[in-house]
This record gives structure tokens, sequence and C-alpha cells, in this order.
């Protein structure tokens, strides 16, 4: 049995917020040119499942932004040594 995968366009929109990449570095990292991603969040945004699929793949390769500004805290923390 094949597993089936659903994704959506809202879901390179909502992987945008959560990691906070933009537009230009999520097309560079996912392989595609920037202009794919020019209506990402508006209704009737509509990639081709190539496309999402690329973009998704990306996004969760990308740690949440959350995570990368606990990172980036406790490497600018001062050290206690």
């Amino acid at each position: 049995m094949q597993n089936i995968v659903r994704l959506h366009p809202e879901d390179v929109s909502d992987g945008m917020a959560r990691t906070g990449v933009s537009r230009r570095h999520l097309a560079h990292v996912a392989g595609l040119h920037y202009n794919t991603l020019k209506g990402v969040g508006r209704p009737g945004w509509n990639p081709r499942w190539e496309t999402l699929e690329a973009f998704c793949r990306a996004l969760a390769a990308m740690p949440d932004a959350k995570t990368k500004n606990d990172v980036s805290r406790q490497l600018d923390a001062p050290s206690s040594h």
C-alpha cells in the first residue's frame, strides 16, 4: 500500500512563518526561481505539485525560527568559564 501525501499551498506560507525563511532563500534551497513564490500566501496561489513538493521538502529540513533564536542566544551568551 502506498503512502498518500497531501500537500497544500498553505503549507508553504505556514512553513515560511514557522522557520522565518525569506522567499528568496527558500527558493534557493528548493532549487527553484524565487518568482515561483510570487503569490505565496495569497488566495489562488496554485503551484505545480513538483514545485509544492520541493518547497515543502526544503522547509521540512529547516529548523523553526524559535529553535534558531534559542541557539543564537546560547551562542551569544557570555561564557561561564
